[in-house]
């Protein structure tokens, strides 16, 4: 299981990098 446990720590740091991307996105769509 150690595999999935890393594919799924892997995963969740994408998705917060992306998450923060998309937030600047938006603060900077805002003025």
């Amino acid at each position: 299981f150690d595999e999935i446990a890393d594919w799924m720590e892997t995963l969740a740091k994408a998705e917060r990098s992306h998450a923060n991307r998309f937030q600047k996105a938006l603060d900077s769509l805002d003025g």
